[in-house]
């Protein structure tokens, strides 16, 4: 992976006082191990890079709505 990846820019994230993003990151790599370690770090959720547009904006939706950032 180029530096800085995905999981250097959460470890970044979790070291910025007063910021709680909601981030989902996308990844083509489909192992059980980079989902665990990415929602470790701080990610909401994890989503495979080869996912439908609609699927992409039911998981966003599903993902704000549990981190109280967007209402049913």
């Amino acid at each position: 992976m180029p530096s800085p990846n995905g999981f250097d820019i959460l470890e970044e994230i979790a070291e910025i006082e007063d910021l709680s993003p909601v981030v989902v990151m996308l990844t083509g790599h489909d192992h059980p191990s980079i989902e665990g370690k990415a929602l470790e770090l701080g990610a909401a959720a994890v989503v495979g890079k080869t996912v439908l547009m609609d699927d992409l904006l039911k998981r966003l939706d599903e993902v704000l709505v549990e981190a109280g950032r967007l209402s049913t």
